[in-house]
């Protein structure tokens, strides 16, 4: 099985044996997490 996500703007195709839902959880999870750490750095 195989799902296209994006995670901080770049797409990805995942493929794993789990449910395709479960993975644009995990994934919506990890795009939230970078775009935090991101916006903590500052731009030089």
């Amino acid at each position: 099985m195989g799902v296209k996500v994006r995670i901080f703007d770049k797409e990805y195709n995942l493929k794993a044996n789990e449910d395709e839902e479960y993975l644009k959880i995990i994934a919506a999870y990890v795009d939230n997490k970078v775009r935090r750490i991101a916006s903590s750095i500052p731009e030089r």
